[in-house]
């Protein structure tokens, strides 16, 4: 989970796999550097998830559970949406994020136009879950990290360059999983609209806050759901 603030997303994590109803077992991760992963065991397979801010620590994380044979990894979050068409609360299934971080070089060193791509059937898996009725849209990201520095230039760059979002995570969790070639696919919703100066700073009412606890919670569920209790996989 992209995100700033660690302690709610834990919360609801394990709020929304206790509404879920599923069996399953909890393992603690004795490593002090990795200590922070909450790992259960579902059936035969097992869910590790944890709390990202931008891509250091994410470029580690999916690095150690690749190697350890991880199977599918996705990416939920939030991001700014750069049109206009676009809704708050609103997801977003991208098909491919751009990224010129270190994190996206190492491990994409021959990547000519930093484009890192999202696969296919997993993105696939993940709309297929999505609620009839829930507004979604599908296209290219922009991962950028340096979020205070964006400029209202930036913004209207990227809009013209086609990108219907950005967020902070997407093309570094892209870059490393292709590197291994584990599947991986990323999930949000739109907590701002960066196009129409709506900024994630001015959503504080009650209704806004309902809103977003409510497709916060779908995303969790989404990515559970494809994740450990499909059959298949």
């Amino acid at each position: 989970m992209g995100a700033y603030i660690r302690d709610p997303e834990i919360k609801l994590f394990e709020s929304t796999l206790k509404k879920l109803g599923v069996d399953l077992k909890r393992e603690e991760i004795k490593d002090g550097f990795f200590n922070g992963i909450k790992s259960v065991v579902i059936g035969k397979k097992r869910f590790w998830f944890d709390v990202v801010y931008g891509g250091a620590y994410l470029s580690e994380l999916l690095h150690v559970a690749c190697t350890l044979g991880a199977k599918k990894i996705i990416q939920i979050g939030s991001c700014g949406a750069l049109r206009e068409s676009i809704k708050l609360w609103d997801l977003v299934l991208p098909s491919k994020s751009y990224g010129n971080e270190s994190t996206t070089r190492a491990y994409a060193p021959d990547a000519t136009d930093n484009f890192h791509l999202a696969n296919k059937e997993l993105q696939n898996d993940i709309r297929l879950k999505i609620p009839a009725g829930k507004n979604s849209h599908s296209g290219e990201i922009i991962s950028n990290q340096a979020m205070l520095a964006e400029s209202l230039e930036d913004v209207e760059k990227w809009r013209k360059e086609g990108f219907i979002g950005v967020e902070m995570e997407s093309a570094t969790t892209f870059a490393v999983a292709n590197h291994f070639k584990v599947p991986a696919a990323s999930l949000l919703f739109v907590s701002d609209n960066l196009v129409k100066r709506e900024l994630v700073t001015d959503m504080s009412s009650k209704r806004d806050n309902l809103n977003k606890t409510e497709t916060k919670e779908m995303i969790y569920k989404i990515g559970l759901n494809t994740l450990t209790l499909d059959k298949k996989g």
